[in-house]
């Protein structure tokens, strides 16, 4: 009785240590996928701030890193926005 009683505790401890590392892992997810998303958002903000001060899309790509084809979007985007802005 005892023997199983052993047994029993180690198999429960194995468990729980197996669903700690599971959430540990995915927690760990979370938060890398949270700091790449704020650094992409941080890196677009930065796109449209000097795209509004007059630096060409290459330029920005170039400086902020990201492709060429997002930053004519973004510049597209911040048109939009001045031409509202007139309105």
């Amino acid at each position: 009785m005892i023997k199983e009683n052993d047994k029993f505790r180690s198999d429960y401890a194995a468990m729980n240590l197996h669903d700690y590392d599971i959430t540990t892992m995915a927690k760990e997810a979370g938060r890398e996928e949270g700091l790449i998303e704020g650094a992409h958002n941080k890196a677009v903000e930065n796109a449209k701030n000097l795209l509004k001060e007059g630096d060409s899309p290459e330029k920005v790509s170039r400086c902020i890193g990201l492709p060429l084809e997002e930053i004519k979007k973004l510049a597209e985007e911040v048109a939009a926005e001045k031409q509202q802005q007139k309105e």
